[in-house]
């Protein structure tokens, strides 16, 4: 099934998908799902991809309006089709691309600043470091920033890392996606600030 972008400026361009099952992409559902959730967000944003595998969630993220994309993946097959279709689509500065284990590339920046308004973890299933992403992340989070975090759906998530709060929880088929934001004795409300739990299937 050919990975679509769904809108933007890029709307119905087909991504490449290097085949084997080297990567999971977003399901067309859970990606629209999200970005509605993400969309008060999206324009000018900093937007880290930590496990970008073909490029589906980050790309669409240019394709809505974000100043700045950084995609990383190590798997060099799929980091070819990343790059491919990054080119493929003409994408220039906001778009950087890095051929990396994803913790490695989640350093804080050298002059201590927080880098990203959002950052999608995305990891293989078998993965279980979910606590060590989360504090990797929290150190590139800005002030007002969310992090995302899929996982199985029979795994739990943490509801407290590294200065991180989980304020949201959405189900999606065999997987959950977490909402987190730094951790607030009085959270930010108004548009684009999630709040409380979602069990939706």
């Amino acid at each position: 099934m050919p990975v679509r972008v769904q809108s933007g400026r890029f709307r119905g361009r087909i991504l490449e998908i290097p085949s084997g099952g080297r990567t999971r992409p977003l399901l067309a559902l859970i990606k629209k799902s999200l970005f509605d959730i993400l969309s008060p967000r999206i324009p000018g944003a900093r937007v880290l991809d930590a496990f970008a595998g073909a490029g589906s969630f980050g790309i669409e993220a240019v394709s809505r309006g974000a100043a700045l994309t950084v995609m990383v993946e190590k798997d060099p097959g799929v980091f070819a089709a990343l790059k491919e279709n990054c080119a493929h689509l003409g994408l220039g500065m906001e778009a950087r691309l890095l051929r990396e284990d994803a913790l490695k590339a989640m350093r804080p920046a050298p002059d201590g600043e927080a880098e990203f308004e959002i950052v999608f973890l995305d990891p293989p299933f078998a993965m279980e470091k979910t606590g060590t992403l989360l504090a990797a992340a929290a150190t590139l989070l800005a002030e007002n920033g969310v992090v995302l975090l899929r996982v199985p759906r029979n795994r739990e998530l943490p509801a407290e890392q590294s200065g991180l709060s989980l304020r949201r929880e959405k189900r999606y088929g065999v997987s959950k996606v977490g909402f987190y934001y730094h951790s607030n004795p009085e959270p930010a409300t108004g548009p684009g600030v999630e709040g409380g739990r979602d069990y939706s299937s």
